[in-house]
């Protein structure tokens, strides 16, 4: 018997509750990779940059009508179980062929476009220095400017990332680089300039929390010993464009990090859950900050940088927002 996706949204770009309700009843995503190359992202005019996802997906009952998201550009190859398939893409959704109970593999060839407000893949070229960097925020929906995905938060995957970017570039995300794939030459016959970074695998997030931040980020290091946890040592980073290098107060910022992990270490019975903690000073962030597990950005705004001529909003200390974000992290 065949089940059948529910009728759409007049928004191409919206999903009605009783789709996503069907999606995740017969659907799910037990891993998804991403594969992004943003070697041209110093270059201007460059608008797009390609991506490539392979995507497991578990389908419980025949189904037809099943969908990808996806926003931006181009959408180049899709191919299930290893076979070309036509692509029907409308801007939003990329449309799979009716799929039979159990396992199968889509992979799908696309181009994103990168932002200018904050949503999906944000590109910010510094006026100080030239200098490039990229950030993503997804919430709520944004995942699918990036890269393709099933984008609802009742669909987690495990997610794991490789990025092709400029050498000499820090590149972040929700796990820590893999110490045998962390910033290796790009493959023979590219560009000699560039790297790869492989992340691995996370533990199951849905689309909006997996996140990614690229560029030459003036990066402080440290890390944090559970006091009750024998074993759990947690690698700990503050980051903040170059040119601001001098005002980022790193020491303190590692301090009351450590303090706020201390604080929930005590309060939940379990350990601090992701393997690495990176905090980032974004630029053109629109909004205050987003925990996403293991990678939290954060608007200069609320945590002022000494000397750079931007005060305290009112009620406001340096010493209030590290912690609060850890809790988040935490829960």
């Amino acid at each position: 018997m065949t089940t059948t996706a529910p009728a759409r949204s007049d928004s191409p770009t919206n999903l009605r509750h009783e789709e996503v309700s069907w999606r995740s009843a017969v659907c799910r995503v037990p891993s998804s990779h991403v594969a992004v190359d943003v070697t041209g992202a110093t270059v201007r005019h460059e608008a797009a940059f390609s991506v490539r996802c392979l995507m497991l997906l578990d389908i419980r009952q025949r189904a037809e009508g099943l969908w990808v998201d996806f926003v931006g550009q181009a959408v180049d190859s899709l191919s299930v179980d290893g076979q070309p398939v036509p692509v029907a893409w409308d801007g939003a959704r990329i449309d799979l062929p009716v799929l039979a109970p159990g396992e199968h593999t889509v992979e799908i060839a696309a181009r994103g476009l990168y932002s200018n407000s904050g949503q999906g893949l944000h590109r910010f070229h510094d006026p100080v220095d030239g200098a490039t960097y990229l950030y993503t925020h997804f919430e709520p929906s944004d995942a699918r400017r990036a890269w393709p995905v099933m984008e609802q938060p009742d669909i987690k995957t495990r997610f794991s990332l490789e990025v092709t970017h400029p050498r000499g570039w820090t590149v972040m995300s929700n796990t820590r680089p893999q110490a045998d794939a962390s910033s290796r030459p790009a493959p023979t016959g590219t560009d000699s300039g560039c790297e790869v970074t492989s992340f691995a695998a996370s533990a199951p997030l849905p689309s909006y929390l997996t996140a990614l931040t690229a560029g030459p980020w003036h990066r402080v290091t440290g890390q944090w010993t559970s006091p009750s946890r024998p074993g759990l040592t947690i690698p700990l980073s503050w980051s903040c464009r170059a040119s601001l290098a001098e005002h980022l107060d790193a020491t303190e910022l590692l301090d009351l990090t450590r303090a706020g992990l201390d604080l929930y270490d005590r309060a939940y019975d379990y350990g601090f859950p992701w393997d690495s903690y990176d905090s980032v000073l974004v630029p053109e962030y629109n909004l205050g900050a987003m925990e996403n597990p293991g990678l939290r950005h954060l608007q200069r705004g609320p945590l002022p940088l000494p000397g750079a001529g931007h005060p305290l909003p009112e009620g406001r200390t340096r010493q209030h927002d590290p912690p609060r974000d850890v809790s988040h992290v935490v829960r």
